[in-house]
């Protein structure tokens, strides 16, 4: 027999519990704007996996539900929409039509997505997952990009490309506050929950953090040109990024040490996520367990 552990994962700003059944069940997706292809690869870059293909241009943003083994995808321009499949590609359904969508989030204990739209809507909004009851939530924005949702703080967060802004509000669209501005061409995000901190990248090359709340802001690289998706590993102390203008996927250490080259060669990979399950735990043995017992037995006389 076997222990399963419980692992907590932020995944592009949402926050999952896996369980694993196998050692090598952690994996990289990314999709690619100019092919239109969604991937995947073992951590360290190595068995990379096209698993969507054959779409039209302009695939965007992807997020993971582990507990369903699916997998939800955006897709801006006139004739956008958002998608869903099984982790493996299989299974592809379009959800909503008509959309030029580009960040995605899930709620997955709701059943809901949340999608920024660029299309000259410049809107935030959400429905269940099969794409039933949309609501529009934020308008009036500047080129909404990445979006990263904390549940159990009832709050969203997103960037303005254009607009050079962080903003928060809660999850049915009150109460929106600039977290931060000024700031140069922001393009994504993603939420260490348990240390308050909001990652995201600028497409000038720069990946950064703050406080949930602006302060502390803190530049961690430089020479990322065409930042663009990025995802944390808490668990093991790492973040994930696509640097599109160089065609590569990265990761580093959470200060921005460390950095390392995992995938290259690719065209204009765009939105980063991540399965993250530890490897099974084997029970103690039986005669471990009986001389715990019988010790203990012996110290309570």
């Amino acid at each position: 027999m076997s222990i399963s552990i419980p692992v907590t994962i932020i995944l592009s700003g949402s926050l999952f519990v896996g369980m694993s059944g196998q050692a090598d069940a952690s994996f990289i997706y990314w999709t690619d704007q100019n092919t239109s292809e969604i991937s995947r690869a073992n951590l360290d870059g190595s068995n990379q996996q096209t698993l969507v293909s054959g779409q039209p241009f302009g695939v965007t943003g992807i997020a993971l539900d582990i507990p369903a083994s699916q997998m939800y995808w955006s897709r801006q321009g006139s004739d956008g929409n958002i998608q869903r499949a099984n982790l493996d590609g299989a299974g592809q359904q379009t959800l909503v039509g008509q959309v030029s969508a580009f960040g995605i989030a899930l709620d997955t204990a709701a059943g809901q997505m949340y999608w920024t739209d660029t299309g000259g809507i410049n809107d935030i909004r959400r429905s269940n997952f099969d794409g039933t009851a949309q609501q529009v939530l934020v308008t009036g924005q500047n080129a909404p990009a990445g979006i990263a949702l904390d549940i159990n703080s009832n709050k969203m967060y997103w960037v303005n490309q254009f607009g050079g802004t962080l903003s928060s509000a809660n999850l049915d669209g009150t109460g929106q506050n600039i977290i931060l501005s000024g700031l140069t061409e922001p393009t994504n995000l993603a939420l260490d929950i348990a240390a308050d901190k909001i990652y995201f990248t600028d497409f000038q090359g720069l990946i950064e953090r703050a406080n949930f709340d602006g302060s502390g802001l803190e530049t961690l690289l430089t020479g990322q040109f065409g930042a663009e998706g990025i995802a944390l590993d808490i668990e093991d102390g790492k973040m994930y990024w696509a640097a599109s203008g160089q065609g590569s996927l990265r990761r580093a250490n959470l200060d921005g040490t460390g950095v390392e080259t995992l995938v290259t060669g690719l065209s204009d990979p765009l939105g980063v996520a991540l399965q993250i399950e530890l490897a099974q735990v084997p029970e103690p043995p039986s005669f471990a367990v009986v001389l715990i017992g019988l010790l203990g037995f012996c110290l309570m006389r």
